[in-house]
C-alpha cells in the first residue's frame, strides 16, 4: 500500500502526508481517490484498510471508488500482463 501510495503522490505532486491529512483539496481528492480504486478494484484491498491507511471514513473510500473511473487510474497503474 505504502508504495502505491508514493506513486499516486508523485504523479498527483503531492506528498504522503497530504494525502493521508484529510485534506478537501482538488488535487488531494482526486489522489485518494484513485487510490482507493486502484487498492479496491485491482489489488484487493478492503475499504477499511484503506480508509485507515488514508486517514479517512470507510464510506469516503466506498465514494470513491464509485466515482473514479478506470481510465483516470490507468497511467498510475498498469498490471502486468501474464501470457
Amino acid at each position: 500500500m505504502v508504495t502505491l501510495a508514493r506513486r499516486v503522490c508523485k504523479k498527483h505532486g503531492i506528498t504522503v502526508r497530504e494525502l493521508r491529512s484529510g485534506s478537501r483539496r482538488r488535487e488531494i481528492v482526486e489522489a485518494r481517490g484513485i487510490m482507493s480504486w486502484i487498492g479496491v478494484r485491482e489489488l484487493g484491498y478492503s475499504g477499511d484498510d484503506l480508509a485507515r491507511h488514508l486517514g479517512v471514513t470507510n464510506s469516503c473510500v466506498t465514494r470513491s471508488v464509485s466515482s473514479v473511473k478506470k481510465a483516470q487510474c490507468e497511467r498510475i497503474y498498469q498490471p502486468t500482463i501474464k501470457g
